[in-house]
């Protein structure tokens, strides 16, 4: 159903997104709930394309990977917000994985993957350690 929503319709959901941000309880309860819903929809495609029986592309998901990071960021917010977890993997990591998702994503096949994650420093695996410990909670 989501993936054959028409252009009204997500309009209507990402303005749903606005105001749920506006009232106290879900602004303390859900921050960044536009950013969710608007982030849950630039991934739709690719998503979709899947699930559609489409042949699955590596490579075209890449440049994804700024939008599902800044969907975790949200949904780590909201987790933080909600005592979900109590790791907070901080700034610092934030900064570090947001870098290294907009170069995974403009780096053109996925072929070049293991390359660029070996040339990983310490500190960005560190930080995909904590990001991975939070999404498994």
């Amino acid at each position: 159903i989501v993936c054959n929503l028409n252009e009204e319709v997500t309009l209507c959901a990402l303005e749903f997104g606005k105001s749920l941000e506006s009232t106290p309880f879900t602004a303390e309860r859900v921050p960044g709930a536009h950013s969710l819903v608007e982030t849950s929809f630039k991934i739709l495609p690719p998503v979709c394309s899947i699930f559609q029986g489409e042949s699955f592309q590596p490579d075209g998901i890449l440049k994804f990977l700024p939008d599902i990071m800044l969907l975790f960021q949200t949904l780590d917010k909201i987790a933080l917000a909600n005592k979900l977890y109590d790791v907070d993997i901080g700034d610092t990591c934030r900064k570090e994985l947001t870098d290294m998702m907009n170069d995974l994503s403009k780096m053109g096949g996925i072929s070049r993957l293991p390359n660029e994650m070996c040339a990983a420093n310490f500190e960005a695996f560190e930080c995909m350690r904590k990001m991975g410990n939070n999404v498994e909670q």
